[in-house]
């Protein structure tokens, strides 16, 4: 899991998922992003992803995580 956050817009939590076991060097990494509904302990299970189906809301979570790359390069 690369990181989760939830979005105030879209009323919905989002996690973004990354293959386990890759090289920090690699800059071929495919990234995965799900919204899901957390549990009363904030969690998630594999049967609570969803799907983002949505352009606007593929838009918001690519700049979320474009913000968060371009603070872990600094």
């Amino acid at each position: 899991m690369l990181f989760t956050f939830d979005s105030d817009d879209y009323g919905k939590s989002y996690v973004l998922l990354y293959p386990e076991g890759i090289d920090d060097d690699d800059d071929d990494v495919q990234i995965e992003a799900f919204s899901f509904t957390p549990d009363e302990n904030g969690d998630a299970s594999a049967g609570d992803l969803f799907p983002i189906e949505d352009d606007d809301e593929w838009n918001m979570v690519e700049e979320v995580l474009n913000t968060f790359l371009a603070d872990e390069d600094m």
